[in-house]
């Protein structure tokens, strides 16, 4: 009975009744073809190198979790051969990429990493805002040197102005030299002076017009203290780091290594 082949890929099914080696070496032949196309599969669909989701705590077969790692060269060298020193490593070790608590982005660079899990804002992170100013309620005492203002008049006089009186004299007033007549040439004193009916003075009255314009001949400078109060500014917050992440579910990135 003659040899027949698979209907999908050909291979060779061994004649029924053959001799053991000849069916032996024909299936061993059959069996290297299965492997080279399964691994065409799933290189097809997966090559050494990628990687994808996985929700378990163990990889599969040909698979490692990609958690920064250090390999070796030549255990892994088909791996190796693909992605080198891109993630870390050196000499005869080589390591995974680490997808340990971070996010895969599209890579500018490759292997670049960055971000923040969380974030304390700058200023220039601020948007632009007033702060209210208030200060204490306060006065200011103003204070001035001890001085003096000189008047200065202009020319003029007072007149005197006296009430209505008159004077009386009683008895032998004059006489010349004590004697009883006159005579010429002789010298007249007063003798016997009596009380005189003598009105008041009356009230003073400026005829000459007003006192002249005052000049302030001393004005030394006002002085106000300098210090103040303090001004304080409000304040809001406390300067602490705000959480950086969206909501997450944390799972495994597995690279496949053969």
């Amino acid at each position: 009975m003659a040899d027949t082949l698979t209907p999908n890929f050909g291979w060779v099914k061994p004649e029924v009744g053959a001799s053991a080696a000849t069916w032996g070496a024909k299936q061993n032949t059959v069996f290297d073809q299965i492997d080279a196309q399964v691994h065409a599969n799933q290189m097809a669909g997966m090559p050494v190198g990628g990687g994808c989701l996985w929700f378990t705590a163990t990889p599969p077969t040909n698979f490692l979790i990609a958690n920064g790692a250090s390999l070796d060269t030549t255990a892994y060298a088909t791996l190796f051969a693909v992605i080198g020193y891109t993630y870390g490593g050196s000499g005869a070790n080589f390591n995974l990429p680490n997808f340990a608590n971070v996010f895969p982005m599209g890579a500018g660079t490759l292997a670049a990493t960055g971000g923040e899990a969380t974030h304390i804002l700058t200023a220039a992170e601020l948007a632009a805002h007033n702060h209210t100013a208030t200060q204490d309620a306060h006065g200011h005492a103003a204070t001035q040197a001890a001085h003096a203002h000189a008047i200065a008049t202009g020319s003029h006089s007072h007149a005197i102005t006296t009430g209505g009186h008159s004077h009386t004299l009683t008895a032998q007033v004059l006489t010349p030299n004590g004697g009883g007549n006159a005579s010429a040439g002789a010298g007249w004193a007063f003798t016997s002076p009596t009380t005189s009916a003598v009105g008041n003075l009356g009230g003073a009255t400026d005829t000459a017009g007003n006192l002249g314009g005052n000049t302030d001949t001393q004005a030394p400078a006002i002085t106000v203290p300098a210090a103040q109060p303090a001004i304080t500014v409000a304040n809001a917050g406390g300067g602490a780091a705000h959480n950086n992440l969206p909501p997450y579910l944390g799972v495994n990135f597995i690279i496949r290594y053969q």
